[in-house]
């Protein structure tokens, strides 16, 4: 979500939530490609593994690197 608006994540927000309630199993986010996220965007994600939960379903991040998926160690 680099360089993207407020405007992008809620359409990103918007895509996930459909994902999730459209589908079975686990839905995994490919997240290699990504250089950095922000608060709204931790937000997005947040909000989705609890649609996730709420529809018996996992929501699962790949490719976190350090620095870049909310850990800074």
């Amino acid at each position: 979500m680099p360089g993207s608006t407020p405007a992008r994540r809620r359409g990103v927000r918007e895509r996930l939530h459909e994902a999730l309630d459209s589908g079975e199993g686990d839905l995994i986010l490919d997240l290699s490609k990504l250089e950095m996220i922000d608060a709204t965007g931790l937000g997005v994600l947040v909000g989705a593994h609890r649609r996730a939960i709420s529809v018996r379903r996992r929501l699962v991040l790949r490719g976190c690197h350090r620095g870049s998926c909310g850990s800074s160690r």
